[in-house]
């Protein structure tokens, strides 16, 4: 046994045994695993392999000038629903029966065109919470319905990565490093796996179609996320390949040429307590943290404030982080409402984009 495990150089590994000869390793060798499994085993590569792999994936990627974008499916490119009033929804798709039940899902507005504009840019892949049959039926979906789109079998469920109970990790998708890679998703706190990779995601605003047209099915959905999505996708990769040639060296810095933008010259105190996540994106946008409210340009909470001269509602900051763009703090106050002398905790108006001018110019620019 000794001698087998000493004279195989096989990069890669299935559990504790050789993919290739079979022979029976002592688990000591350094390996990376990767999004795949064959029953209850987990594949892996040797480090030299994925090093390897890893090197050639740049140098292609480089050749054709393109990144790669890692796309998180619900709440993000869409929403899916069990419930039997979904398969009346006009638009909606159905997946047919996935794990005994019915699925349908709503893709989000501007899904075409958004590939249309990214598709030349990066090479593209999926990575779900989802199951491996649910997966495949809205990548199939998604295909279908944005011709020209390809995922070149870059599809990861949680069936393959069940060891880290719904994290998600770069490394399981491209072993060897993701030096070219940016993520599109609605949720940060999933990828803190191991190396902390929320750098890399550019973070929409969830997409919740059911949950309002439920309530109020007359409701028009006006949702324009993708199209400031594929906006800052698009600036990225024009910083990363310039047309003058070359290369950078730092996807996540040209990414943050968009983002620091979005608050640059800003103080922000948070008067409510937020999550961490929140405090990241504020200084990942270009905003400074202060303690004192003085010293603030916006005190940001959902409570007016009795000075409010300086109150921008929390709403306004993650409809600033979502678009990737300085919105206007006026046009998310709410009316005060007042309930027997006291102030009560107001949401702001939902800002629809089909109104706004720079929404109209985005698309006329991108998509045009």
């Amino acid at each position: 046994r000794s001698s087998t495990m000493a004279s195989c150089t096989h990069p890669q590994r299935l559990g504790n045994l050789c993919a290739v000869c079979g022979a029976v390793l002592d688990g000591q060798d350094t390996t990376e695993q990767v999004a795949a499994r064959a029953s209850t085993a987990a594949l892996s590569v040797t480090s030299q392999e994925a090093e390897a792999v890893a090197g050639a994936r740049q140098s292609r990627l480089d050749t054709q000038r393109k990144l790669q974008l890692v796309l998180d499916l619900d709440h993000t490119l869409l929403e899916c629903s069990t419930d039997q009033r979904a398969a009346s929804v006009e638009g909606v798709v159905s997946l047919g029966n996935v794990a005994g039940r019915p699925h349908w899902v709503r893709l989000r507005p501007g899904l075409r065109h958004f590939f249309d504009a990214v598709r030349p840019l990066y090479e593209l892949a999926i990575y779900t919470h989802g199951s491996r049959a649910y997966a495949a039926g809205v990548a199939k979906a998604l295909i279908e319905r944005c011709p020209g789109t390809s995922f070149g079998g870059r599809v990861v469920s949680r069936d393959d990565c069940p060891d880290l109970r719904g994290e998600k990790s770069l490394a399981r998708l491209f072993p060897g490093g993701a030096a070219r890679a940016l993520i599109l998703d609605d949720r940060l706190d999933v990828w803190t796996r191991g190396v902390d990779q929320t750098a890399r995601v550019l973070v929409v605003q969830p997409y919740k179609f059911f949950e309002a047209h439920f309530r109020n099915p007359g409701r028009r959905d006006g949702d324009a996320q993708l199209s400031h999505s594929a906006r800052a996708l698009c600036a990225a990769h024009a910083a990363f390949y310039p047309a003058s040639g070359g290369v950078e060296d730092d996807v996540v810095a040209c990414l943050d040429r968009s983002r620091t933008q979005v608050f640059a010259g800003c103080a922000l105190f948070f008067a409510e307590e937020v999550d961490v996540y929140a405090a990241r994106c504020a200084e990942r946008y270009g905003a400074r943290l202060v303690e004192d409210p003085a010293e603030a340009t916006h005190v940001v909470s959902r409570t007016r404030p009795d000075d409010d001269a300086r109150w921008a509602h929390l709403d306004w900051f993650w409809y600033c982080v979502w678009r990737c763009r300085r919105e206007s703090a006026e046009r998310y106050r709410p009316s005060q409402p007042v309930v027997n002398g006291s102030r009560k905790r107001a949401r702001s108006p939902e800002p629809v984009d089909e109104d706004d001018e720079w929404a109209a110019d985005l698309e006329e620019e991108l998509f045009s």
